[in-house]
């Protein structure tokens, strides 16, 4: 199954458990095994792989022990400075988003004394 945005947030973890479960067999290691080796406990890669929620450290644990750490790289790429953003902005690096304007109102209210 692929991964996109008409899926459930479920069905997205879902997913990801069984990508987990399957690289974990793949490699011939045991539930057990993984957890022992990343500190986080045998239940909790259990409902990780049944597609529960679980904590990202958690997550990132399974995912540096599996050899596919770097595949968050790709899922977060790290911003570049664009040229323009040089131009806009002084030397100050934006740390927040600004709030959406709302558009502007269509105001069709005349003097009158238009042709």
């Amino acid at each position: 199954m692929k991964i996109n945005e008409i899926l459930s947030d479920k069905s997205i973890l879902c997913e990801i458990g069984k990508r987990i479960q399957t690289l974990r067999i793949s490699e011939n290691i045991t539930q057990a095994q993984l957890a022992r080796k990343t500190g986080v406990s045998m239940s909790t890669i259990a409902r990780m792989e049944q597609g529960f929620s679980v904590k990202t450290d958690s997550l990132i644990g399974v995912m540096r022990e599996l050899k596919i750490i770097e595949n968050l790289d790709i899922a977060f790429p790290q911003q570049e400075v664009r040229p323009m953003d040089l131009i806009n902005y002084s030397e100050k690096k934006r740390k927040r988003a600004s709030k959406q304007k709302p558009e502007e109102i269509t105001n069709n209210w005349k003097w009158g004394d238009e042709k």
